[in-house]
C-alpha cells in the first residue's frame, strides 16, 4: 500500500527500533508501530472494502498526555455498506489487548448516492457538453457539504489537466494549502459547466 507517511507513526517506528537497542520500556511506540503498518488499517484487522467506496482508511492524527495517560486521536473513513458497531468491536479489542480504552468523539454515517441516478449522470453530461470529457463519478474519503443537504451531490471544478499558475513553483498551488489556486480559465469553464447543470438538473428534478 505505498510508504509510510504519517508523522506519528514514522516516530513510533524510530522509538520501537530505539526500544530493541537500548531496552528502555517503550510499549506505546511498539503498538502504534504495529497498528498502523497500513493506512487501511491491516494492524488492527480493520482491513474492510467494498465495491461502491473502495479501502477503509485509518489517520493517526494528534497524539498527546494528558497526566499519566497517552492520547491518540485517530480519524476513520469506513466503506458505504459496512456497519460502525462492527468496527467499534474490533478496534475496541485490539486497544482493550495493550491496556487501552477507546473513546469515540463522533460517528459520521458514510453517504452515498448510486451513480446511475438522474441527478450524477445529468451532472456529468454537463461537465461532458462543456470540457469534451467522458468522466466517471467516484466515491472518496472527504466530508463535503453532501452530508448537509439532503440528496445532495459533491461536484466542483477539480479538473485533474489543470493549469498551473506561472509564479508558483511546483507542488504549490494544490488544494488545501496556503497557497491553493485555481487559474481564471479554469473558473470560466466552471461557470458554464454549473450554469448548464442547473438547466439539466431542472430536467430531472
Amino acid at each position: 500500500h505505498g510508504e509510510k507517511n504519517n508523522a506519528i507513526v514514522i516516530l513510533a517506528d524510530a522509538l520501537t527500533a530505539l526500544e530493541r537497542r537500548s531496552n528502555v520500556d517503550l510499549y506505546a511506540p511498539c503498538f502504534i508501530s504495529e497498528a498502523f503498518t497500513t493506512a487501511f488499517g491491516d494492524g488492527m484487522s480493520l482491513n474492510f472494502m467494498d465495491e461502491e467506496s473502495g479501502e477503509l482508511t485509518i489517520n493517526a492524527g494528534v497524539i498527546h498526555k494528558e497526566d499519566d495517560h497517552l492520547i491518540l486521536e485517530i480519524d476513520i473513513r469506513y466503506p458505504v455498506t459496512d456497519d460502525s458497531e462492527r468496527i467499534k468491536k474490533r478496534l475496541s479489542h485490539s486497544i482493550r489487548k495493550v491496556g487501552g480504552e477507546l473513546i469515540i468523539r463522533s460517528i459520521a454515517k458514510p453517504y452515498y448516492i448510486d451513480p446511475k441516478d438522474a441527478k450524477v449522470k445529468a451532472l456529468l453530461d454537463a461537465f461532458k457538453e462543456v470540457t469534451g470529457i467522458e468522466a466517471e463519478p467516484y466515491a472518496m474519503g472527504g466530508g463535503t457539504y453532501s452530508r448537509v443537504f439532503p440528496d445532495a451531490i459533491t461536484f466542483g471544478p477539480g479538473f485533474f489537466n489543470r493549469k498551473k499558475a506561472d509564479f508558483l513553483p511546483d507542488g504549490h498551488g494544490g488544494g488545501h494549502g496556503p497557497d491553493e489556486a485555481l487559474n481564471i480559465e479554469d473558473w470560466l469553464t466552471a461557470f458554464k459547466i454549473y450554469i448548464l447543470s442547473v438547466l439539466k438538473l431542472d430536467a430531472v428534478l
